[in-house]
């Protein structure tokens, strides 16, 4: 398997997991961090993918959120702070400084410090096994975490001939889905994904 297939592999995994807890009773998560978005799931880590959503009796692409982040550390900078971190990704992976940002914000808020409750990291909320097979060392490092995650969406942008939407499905919900699909999955937490990024995206572009 190519490392380009396992990090597709694990990348849909994880927004796989991610997207059959959205709508799971309150009552079934457990504090975490100190922001103020969704807590995570209080689900031991011994058990599978496979076990852990036949407990939650929810079905595959039933409800998504990939908002539900946490941090150990609050963070009270700005997205200023990381102006000359995304110009310098932009320019090596030749994707937009604008498209960056937006990714960014809706992944992260900006956030180095933030961790998602399957264990997302960082800025551009990378999984440790995909940061590690897309070369970053450091996941909780902005500028480690913003290149990894470039190289990442511009691998999605080559593969579907520059498309931003099925670029950004694909890095929410996988290639695979993608494919499967002919285009952005039906997903709520995918397609809500996708339209608040080109959203905020076309916003970016007017300022």
């Amino acid at each position: 398997m190519s490392v380009f297939d396992r990090i597709s592999q694990i990348h849909s995994r994880m927004h796989s997991m991610q997207s059959q807890f959205s709508n799971v009773s309150a009552s079934n998560f457990a504090p975490s961090g100190v922001t103020s978005g969704p807590a995570c799931l209080n689900t031991p880590t011994s058990q599978t993918f496979e076990q852990i959503l036949a407990n939650s009796g929810l079905k595959p692409g039933e409800g998504v959120s990939s908002e539900n982040i946490s941090s150990n550390t609050a963070y009270k900078g700005s997205e200023k702070d990381f102006e000359g971190i995304i110009k310098d990704a932009s320019k090596k992976y030749g994707v937009e400084e604008d498209f960056i940002r937006a990714i960014i914000k809706q992944e992260s808020g900006f956030n180095p410090n933030a961790v998602s409750c399957c264990g997302a990291q960082g800025m551009m909320q990378l999984m440790p096994e995909t940061a590690k097979d897309l070369g970053v060392t450091n996941p909780m490092d902005p500028r480690d975490n913003i290149m990894g995650g470039v190289k990442y969406i511009k691998q999605m942008l080559d593969r579907y001939d520059g498309n931003k939407t099925k670029a950004l499905a694909a890095y929410n919900a996988g290639p695979g889905n993608v494919d499967k699909y002919g285009g952005v999955p039906p997903f709520s937490e995918t397609q809500n994904y996708v339209n608040n990024i080109l959203s905020m995206y076309q916003e970016y572009k007017k300022s």
